[in-house]
C-alpha cells in the first residue's frame, strides 16, 4: 500500500515528499501519456493549428468547409526554420519534441499565436502533466533510497 508506505516515512522524509507524492496521485487515475503517445497527438494537430489563423472568429458554414478543402493537403517548412511566425514556432518544435525535450516543446508551442495555441490547448495540457509527473517521480527518487538505506 502506497499511502502506508508514504506514513511510514521519517518525518522530514515525509515533508520532502508530500508535494510529489500529491501530484502523482492526483493524476494517478488518467495516467500520463508516453513520449510516443505526445508525438502522435502532437502530430495531429499540426496542420489544425497552422490554418487556425486563416478563418476569423465569425466565419459562416461555408467559409470553414472551403477553408477545410483547401487545407486538405499541407505544405509546410520543417527543420530549424528562424523566425516566430506559426509555421517556424511548429517547425522549431517537431525538432524538441524529437529530441525528447518536451519542456523545451512546451515553451515553444507557448509563443504561438493565440489561435493556434487555442488548437494545441490539449496537447500543452498533456505535456505538462508529463513533465510535472517526471518531476515529482525525480524528486521522490532520493527520498526513495534514503528510506531503503535505513
Amino acid at each position: 500500500n502506497v499511502r502506508a508506505n508514504f506514513e511510514s516515512l521519517s518525518v522530514l522524509d515525509r515533508a520532502k515528499a508530500k508535494g510529489p507524492f500529491n501530484m502523482l496521485s492526483s493524476i494517478a487515475a488518467s495516467g500520463v501519456l508516453s513520449e510516443e503517445d505526445l508525438k502522435l497527438s502532437f502530430s495531429k494537430l499540426i496542420s489544425t493549428s497552422l490554418r487556425a489563423n486563416n478563418l476569423s472568429d465569425d466565419a459562416g458554414y461555408w467559409q470553414k468547409t472551403k477553408n477545410w478543402f483547401f487545407n486538405l493537403i499541407v505544405v509546410r517548412k520543417t527543420g530549424n526554420i528562424q523566425g516566430d511566425d506559426d509555421e517556424a514556432l511548429i517547425a522549431r518544435a517537431e525538432i524538441s519534441l524529437g529530441e525528447k525535450n518536451i519542456e523545451k516543446t512546451v515553451k515553444i508551442v507557448e509563443a504561438l499565436s493565440t489561435s493556434a495555441k487555442g488548437v494545441m490547448k490539449p496537447w500543452i495540457e498533456d505535456a505538462k502533466i508529463r513533465v510535472n509527473a517526471i518531476s515529482a517521480i525525480d524528486s521522490l527518487i532520493p527520498i526513495v533510497f534514503n528510506e531503503a538505506q535505513s
